[in-house]
């Protein structure tokens, strides 16, 4: 039994997609998409708020595993995933269709009482969009595209060559022995500037990509963005510049993830993993400085 949480803009795209190569197996596919409710609970406190009201004990639940439990008697199926950066669960919320959404609204209302005290609060696309930025995580349609592979994406952990036959493999593997001709690279500006997806990225007075995704850092205080760039610019270092509204402005390349968390008291910054315990922005911004001069 396989569970498939696709992009939603995409939803319909990638239901027809698995029903066209699925008529030559033993399987059935099904969308129920329009009886599940799903909630992302994220953050350094998310475990302790959820287990308020989990009827199991998720301190057991390690990353990228799941488990079913029931809040506010609902049978929902819980993952320790997110696209945030941060640690966190995603709450699935069985048979709650959109006619009788009951048990969503049971669920979210608990999960917020079960957060009060720790200063919980509900957040829409935008500042997940950010989240997910400063993670260096791909978004399907900016950093991702029927154009671009695995391999150039920094996603080959995800490939498994060794499974046997799949849709794209001698493709993949074809790309794997000749080597990759472009990247996807984390870019930090130098420069006041917010880029944006679509924007020139320049190299040498030669335009070589553009950005894919873009925006402010509001936890570093600075622009970045990410693009994909020929492999023999992809270097950690590399002096770019990102042209913003005619104006062009310094940039560099940098190594993924610009911020991640990896446990209570260590990061991802800029690529390189620093001690900074949770909540300690100061620490953050002082060891991002220490990197930066470096």
């Amino acid at each position: 039994l396989y569970l498939v949480v696709y992009n939603a803009s995409n939803r319909e795209k990638d239901f027809g997609w698995l029903k066209d190569n699925s008529e030559k197996f033993d399987v059935k596919v099904e969308d129920v998409s329009d009886n599940i409710a799903m909630f992302a609970v994220q953050g350094p406190k998310a475990e302790s708020t959820l287990q308020r009201i989990s009827t199991q004990d998720l301190s057991t639940l390690r990353r990228f595993k799941c488990l079913w439990t029931e809040i506010e008697e609902c049978k929902v199926f819980v993952s320790r995933t997110g696209y945030t950066g941060e640690d966190g669960f995603e709450v699935f919320v069985w048979d709650t269709s959109l006619q009788d959404p009951q048990k969503a609204f049971k669920v979210w209302n608990s999960i917020l009482s079960a957060g009060e005290s720790e200063g919980i609060e509900p957040c829409g696309l935008g500042a997940r969009d950010t989240l997910r930025l400063e993670a260096g995580m791909c978004l399907y349609g900016n950093d991702l595209t029927e154009e671009t592979t695995p391999l150039e994406a920094g996603l080959s952990f995800v490939v498994k060559f060794d499974k046997g036959d799949f849709i794209g493999k001698e493709a993949l593997l074809k790309q794997k022995r000749e080597g990759i001709k472009r990247k996807r690279v984390g870019i930090r500006l130098l420069e006041r500037g917010i880029p944006r997806p679509g924007q020139e990225v320049i190299v040498d007075g030669e335009v070589l990509g553009q950005v894919t995704s873009g925006t402010f850092s509001p936890l570093l205080k600075v622009g970045i963005a990410m693009a994909y760039l020929p492999i023999e610019y992809s270097k950690e270092g590399t002096e770019v510049k990102v042209k913003i509204r005619g104006r062009l402005v310094d940039g560099m390349v940098v190594k993924l993830p610009f911020y991640r968390r990896l446990s209570e008291n260590t990061v991802y910054l800029m690529g390189k993993k620093v001690s900074c315990p949770v909540g300690d922005w100061e620490t953050l911004r002082l060891r991002l400085k220490t990197i930066e001069n470096t």
